[in-house]
């Protein structure tokens, strides 16, 4: 990325539109920098946090580089950063050859239909790594483990989403918050100028090995959505609905006669059906019991699994 050529008011560059203008210069100078793969980086001023983060979550590309220890000797005047580069340029190529290898199985004409052929992928395909818990690897928490290992942790898995959704010239950016009181990361991304949440990881960990189809719990969300289970002080606005393949299939549904009407319609030979109820009348265990009392015979000759989600009570059954 030529920091010269910067384009601005992209959702690419949230948090460096949010930076003062002095701010600005530092991180363009530190991203230029790296990736010359420059041993040392002089600076009139210290790079602070929010410099740091938005260099960090808006620049997947310097994967090759440990941005969490940026080194600063200063002598009260100057201050010499010394970068710790993790991956020579060889091997930094090689990654990114993997990655731009995959890009035409992804890309198609419908921009949200591409989003969700990387999603697929990386839920597919992509263990997380509960190891790193005990034993951090700096690998899983850049995209370089996601490409080369097939495991990551959600930083990882949230900036491998990102590079390749800005290779194939969609806007997306990382994002930090919390899931359940845990430190967590994710993606926003923009379709058709409207700006959505997705958590990859955690449709990672709804998706059932075996599965024909991956879980879309935090499939193009909007914030409401997203914050029955993750907490975020970033405003992104994520309100829209009309992207989310729910609302654009019109499986969304807010009472047991529009739900009970859709069930009586589903084709003998469908083994997979996705809906959204936003109805709030029936538990978890209601809305089982609801779907199975109301499904067509013939569909329940083989024994179904079922995925639940409390955000918007979300339902997947399978057989």
């Amino acid at each position: 990325m030529d920091m010269n050529n910067y384009k601005y008011g992209e959702l690419n560059h949230h948090y460096f539109n949010n930076l003062s203008s002095a701010e600005q210069r530092i991180y363009k100078k530190v991203v230029n920098d790296l990736m010359a793969r420059k041993n040392k980086i002089a600076l009139s001023q210290r790079i602070n946090s929010r410099v740091l983060k938005a260099i960090t979550f808006e620049n997947p590309q310097l994967f090759f580089v440990n941005l969490k220890e940026l080194s600063c000797l200063s002598d009260g005047i100057s201050n010499i950063y010394l970068p710790k580069y993790l991956l020579d340029k060889a091997q930094t190529e090689q990654i990114e050859k993997s990655i731009r290898s995959m890009l035409s199985s992804f890309r198609t004409d419908d921009e949200e239909r591409t989003i969700r052929n990387v999603h697929n992928y990386l839920v597919r395909n992509i263990k997380y790594d509960y190891s790193d818990t005990t034993r951090v690897d700096l690998f899983n928490h850049s995209l370089v483990n996601v490409i080369a290992k097939k495991m990551g942790v959600c930083e990882g898995i949230s900036l491998a989403f990102q590079y390749i959704l800005q290779l194939l010239d969609i806007e997306c950016v990382s994002i930090e918050g919390e899931l359940e009181g845990g430190a967590h990361a994710w993606n926003i991304v923009s379709v058709d100028g409207y700006n959505y949440h997705i958590d990859v990881t955690s449709d990672m960990g709804a998706t059932q090995k075996g599965y024909k189809k991956p879980s879309y719990f935090c499939y193009l969300i909007t914030d409401k959505e997203i914050a029955v289970s993750h907490s975020f002080s970033e405003n992104f606005n994520c309100i829209q609905t009309k992207d989310n393949p729910f609302y654009k299939t019109q499986r969304v549904f807010t009472n047991r006669n529009e739900l009970r009407y859709y069930l009586s319609t589903i084709s003998k030979s469908t083994r997979t059906f996705y809906f959204k109820y936003l109805g709030r009348d029936l538990t978890n265990n209601e809305m089982f019991n609801y779907v199975i009392s109301n499904t067509p015979r013939s569909l329940l000759k083989m024994n179904w699994s079922y995925i639940v989600d409390d955000t918007n009570t979300l339902f997947c059954f399978n057989r």
